[in-house]
């Protein structure tokens, strides 16, 4: 991934992958990759439209797949090896079977379609997408509202990084680039990423962002049944969530918060086997990050979307939260006039 984006692959992305899969020797050297990496990324015809979608300085992915054809060729198929030279197509088999296989890193070959099969598709996952379904609907479109071209509606990377910056969830359970390989595997693929419109390449359908939002409390260490059910909260009559059990671990006593937090051998990576239902999950993360999202708003507020659907997310805070967060009542809205109703110093 470039810095900049999870869509291309930088220079800087391009050295380090090569020399991990330690493709370097004295037939392919790192000067010549560097002069491979710059052939494959020149554009011809500059003026024509697929450039517009072609980051000039980072190969996309049929760069990248022309890249290791190129690198194969080198390696494998120079006049210099004599007899011992291959044909294209075992040029590059030898290359990715001698460094790739085996080598890449387990998020680099993760099946995607794992998790929606085994812990996605099911009955009570749904329950709880129709139990929050008006108030995602909205969120997502507050969300998308005026990220693409031209104002135009986009569910990107940016919005979903700002979205967990403003809900409190990029925190101990999820970083910053975790979020991000979320973002790319919930993501619908297209055949090819030029022709089609550059929204539909890098953003998130609403589908999709269920999805994401799924893989994201799947990643969540949270806490079991038993020791839910030890927040004070709940005998108040307020049913225990994530944010009351964060709130009673911070003032318990040093050995009892680390008891709470200590992470599960499931959740110690973030793609590792899970114990817990999905259902179980999902509810309380989804609670955990719209109460959060009501408390940046003042704890009484709401959210409205351009059509003017408008959903108070204050439902979501025990009475007390919303006694203790009570800073105004405020929006978070889908005009450019309004969207300083978070603060945006963490973007």
């Amino acid at each position: 991934m470039s810095p900049a984006s999870p869509w291309s692959m930088s220079m800087g992305g391009w050295n380090t992958c090569l020399a991990e899969m330690e493709v370097v020797d004295e037939h392919c050297t790192s000067g010549l990759l560097d002069k491979i990496f710059v052939m494959v990324n020149v554009e011809e015809n500059r003026g024509a439209w697929e450039n517009d979608a072609n980051d000039d300085k980072c190969l996309m992915r049929h760069e990248w797949m022309e890249a290791l054809i190129r690198i194969a060729e080198t390696k494998y198929c120079g006049e210099q090896l004599g007899a011992d030279a291959l044909t294209v197509d075992r040029a590059l088999k030898r290359l990715l079977s001698s460094h790739f296989e085996g080598v890449l890193p387990t998020v680099a070959t993760y099946d995607m379609d794992s998790f929606r099969h085994e812990r996605l598709y099911f009955e009570e996952v749904d329950a709880v997408y129709k139990k929050y379904h008006k108030d995602l609907s909205v969120l997502y479109a507050v969300y998308s509202e005026g990220g693409g071209v031209a104002g135009a509606s986009k569910f990107g990377v940016d919005q979903w990084i700002k979205l967990l910056s403003n809900s409190a969830c990029l925190n101990d359970e999820v970083s910053r680039m975790e979020a991000v390989f979320l973002f790319v595997w919930s993501r619908m693929r297209i055949t090819d990423e030029l022709f089609y419109e550059a929204t539909r390449v890098s953003s998130l359908t609403f589908c999709d962002f269920l999805e994401v939002l799924a893989r994201l409390a799947d990643t969540f260490c949270v806490p079991d049944e038993a020791q839910m059910a030890e927040v004070p909260h709940a005998a108040k009559g307020d049913p225990a969530s994530l944010l009351t059990f964060y709130e009673s671990a911070t003032k318990a006593t040093v050995e009892e918060r680390g008891r709470a937090l200590e992470r599960r051998p499931s959740s110690v990576g973030f793609i590792s086997a899970k114990t817990q239902p999905l259902a179980r999950k999902l509810d309380l993360v989804l609670k955990y990050l719209l109460g959060n999202l009501a408390i940046g708003i003042g704890g009484a507020g709401e959210i409205v979307d351009g059509k003017r659907r408008r959903r108070r997310l204050g439902v979501h805070l025990t009475k007390d939260q919303k006694e203790q967060y009570n800073t105004g009542k405020r929006t978070l809205q889908a005009t450019l006039k309004c969207k300083k109703a978070f603060h945006e110093d963490g973007d």
